[in-house]
């Protein structure tokens, strides 16, 4: 009777601790499951706000062909008439300026 009993009493003290082990890896195997799902949320927003990224790109991208195409239009326009400049057109500087430099320098 007394064997039966130490016996019994050792089956229901692996018991408990076996179990107490149970518990604890259940606990850590919802732990990495949560931590897992926090990385899933995470992928899921980057991958949400592709669109929009794209969106606001193509958007800005307008927005820069309209002021290029704005400023292009702006410029003045070369004249079709001659396809040199006239002597007319070109400044020369004139000898009394180039003079007056020069007599400026000197002490």
């Amino acid at each position: 009777m007394r064997k039966l009993l130490m016996t019994l009493v050792v089956v229901m003290a692996a018991t408990n601790l076996a179990g107490c082990g149970y518990n604890k890896l259940q606990n850590q195997d919802e732990s990495v499951k949560a931590a897992w799902s926090e990385v899933v949320n995470q992928y899921q927003r980057r991958a949400d706000l592709i669109p929009n990224l794209v969106a606001t790109v193509k958007g800005f991208a307008a927005q820069e062909e309209r002021v290029l195409v704005g400023v292009t239009e702006a410029r003045p326009k070369p004249r079709p008439s001659s396809s040199r400049p006239s002597s007319s057109t070109i400044r020369r500087p004139s000898s009394n300026s180039s003079r007056r430099r020069a007599s400026s320098r000197r002490p």
